[in-house]
């Protein structure tokens, strides 16, 4: 098996056992937020409960150089004597502002190790010590002097154990590689300097196939390499300066080149009965990260470089809403179903390539909204006169029934419309629409006219007729609807008849003479109002002989009540006056026949 590895560093010991040893602190400092050093000769005690602790030194308040029993510069010094033999880790951390801090452990006047590492990395070492023996820990700075941050505050970890497993271990399969994440150990036991992977193919040995360097390093790697369609078993290993934790839990990956699925619909926008086709385009995601030209002095142009794609092979199942098509053979990476016809609503369309050992399998979804069609309403309706009913002519382009809604001066009812006012009346036509096909509506406004206002009175007898019994009617129109209408004998009222006005604003009354009438000049007349609310009368005259026979009969015209309000236009007057005359004239010719 051959991995192409990332990086590599020499293996270190075998893992030691995790050791949680007391100190013994002679005295042991109160744990402050920061705990200034000390010097060689006066040191501060370790400021810590356990081996596996932390706290806040400092050497910020000291100046002094290397020399004898000092290996580095303005170190502050701390005492530790253990009380059992021990493996300690020593990190030092720079607080802000960052400066580059060293690591000093003497035994005496023994040099037993010391560090210094780059000034953006931890200074950090491992020492053995022995129990019973007396050792000065230094926290120091590279440089003395300097016109940068220097010397402060650092945070010095220690540790006596190795990490927990990392855990979480997951991997995403790629064309020849892995690409690996997991959790980094829940005990940290003072800091990670490596994470080691490693590998095993089917069949192998298990070695380490790449680290990972740094302090608290990403816990993520890229194993190349790999051979595509082969499954891969990988473990992850945490270490420290102390050595290295129990592996992770394994996980197996096979590499396979990676697929995108795309859907698209042509035309992109859909309305009920379009006809469209559905596309479908599977690519490979090829790993060209380690690819090198064959000729790098070559001068490259932009239409020489290499596709990061390429169309893949294979068979493609497709479902659009309902409809299956299955087994459908990549051409150059597309697929194709034509001559579809959209419906209305929400529409699903999905297709899934099965991949193979070697590509991995992809699905594409695309959510689609296909729209109505579209309709229109045609509406005629003609004008009106009050109390009219008419039946507009109302259709819609796609044959769904129409209803008819009116407002203003009319009303509508069964596809019927009533003019019930004097002035403007509108009128809707509407289609409520249904799953293919969307709302439609047409509106129109009509103009209600109402009659000249005019009212009449006519005695159907003649001269020498017997006046008791003798039949009377009233006539009006241009009322106003629902208003009554009164017809009275003088000169002593009696009543002869009452009634309503009708909706279209007309009226008939008939009633009859009563007996006992006086002798001498009675009149009948008949009352009504306008339809603009003005007082209507009209009235006509005649005399009753001693024998209770008619002797003449009179008519006068309808005329307004005192208030002189106008009900009427002047050619609307007229026209009334007109009809009057004519009624009048019909009696005078019945007079005449007689």
């Amino acid at each position: 098996m051959t991995f192409r590895l990332t990086c590599r560093r020499r293996a270190r010991a075998a893992a030691v056992l995790s050791l949680a040893l007391a100190a013994m602190l002679v005295p042991t400092a109160a744990h402050a937020a920061e705990t200034p050093g000390g010097t060689r000769t006066d040191p501060v005690p370790l400021p810590v409960a356990t081996l596996d602790a932390a706290f806040v030194a400092s050497n910020a308040h000291l100046d002094s150089g290397s020399g004898t029993g000092q290996y580095r510069n303005n170190v502050a010094w701390y005492s530790l004597t253990p009380v059992a033999d021990v493996e300690l880790s020593i990190r030092a951390t720079a607080l802000e502002p960052v400066w580059d801090t060293t690591l000093e452990v003497w035994a005496g006047d023994v040099l037993v190790d010391e560090i210094d590492d780059h000034s953006d990395l931890d200074a950090a070492l491992a020492v053995d010590l022995e129990a019973g023996t007396s050792y000065l820990i230094g926290l120091g700075s590279y440089h003395r002097q300097a016109d940068w941050p220097f010397k402060g505050a650092a945070t010095l970890t220690f540790s006596t154990r190795v990490p927990t497993a990392p855990s979480g271990l997951v991997g995403e399969p790629l064309d020849g590689s892995v690409s690996l994440r997991w959790a980094p150990p829940t005990d940290l036991a003072g800091g990670i300097d490596t994470y080691e992977v490693l590998c095993a193919a089917a069949g192998e040995e298990e070695e380490v196939c790449s680290t990972r360097y740094g302090w608290d390093p990403e816990p993520a790697e890229t194993i190349r390499g790999l051979t595509n369609g082969e499954p891969y078993t990988f473990r992850v290993v945490a270490t420290n300066l102390i050595g290295r934790s129990e592996a992770s839990a394994p996980v197996t990956v096979t590499p396979r080149v990676p697929t995108t699925t795309t859907v698209t619909v042509d035309p992109a926008d859909l309305t009920t009965g379009d006809t469209f086709d559905v596309l479908v385009d599977v690519s490979e995601l090829p790993d060209t990260s380690a690819e090198e030209s064959d000729d790098r002095t070559r001068d490259m142009d932009p239409g020489d470089e290499e596709p990061s794609t390429r169309p893949a092979v294979g068979t493609v199942d497709v479902t659009v809403g309902d409809a299956s098509y299955d087994d459908l053979e990549l051409v150059d990476g597309r697929v194709v179903v034509d001559g579809l016809e959209a419906t209305a609503g929400a529409l699903t369309v999905t297709a899934r390539y099965a991949g193979s050992d070697e590509v991995q399998a992809s699905s594409g979804t695309l959510e689609l909204d296909v729209a109505k069609r579209a309709d229109s309403v045609t509406l005629d309706v003609p004008d009106l006169r009050l109390g009219q009913q008419v039946r507009p002519v109302a259709t819609s382009a796609s044959g769904l029934p129409v209803t008819l809604t009116a407002t203003g001066a009319c009303t509508a009812a069964g596809g019927v419309v009533t003019g019930t006012g004097a002035g403007d009346c509108v009128v809707t036509a509407a289609t409520a629409g249904d799953r293919e096909t969307q709302a439609a509506s047409a509106t129109t406004t009509v103009r209600v006219t109402v009659a000249p206002a005019a009212l009449g009175v006519d005695l159907a007898a003649r001269a020498g007729d017997r006046a008791a019994g003798a039949a009377v009617t009233a006539t009006g129109q241009g009322l106003r609807p629902g208003s009554d209408v009164t017809l009275v004998v003088h000169s002593t009222p009696r009543t002869l008849a009452t009634g309503t006005v009708g909706a279209d604003g007309t009226v008939s009354l008939t009633g009859a003479l009563p007996t006992g009438l006086e002798v001498g000049s009675h009149r009948i007349v008949v009352g009504a109002v306008a339809f603009d609310g003005t007082a209507l009368t009209s009235e006509v005259g005649f005399t009753v002989a001693s024998d209770g026979t008619i002797l003449s009969i009179a008519g006068v015209p309808a005329v307004l009540a005192v208030t002189g309000a106008e009900p009427v236009t002047a050619a609307g007057l007229a026209a009334a006056w007109i009809v009057l005359g004519a009624a009048l004239l019909l009696v005078a010719r019945r007079r005449t026949a007689a």
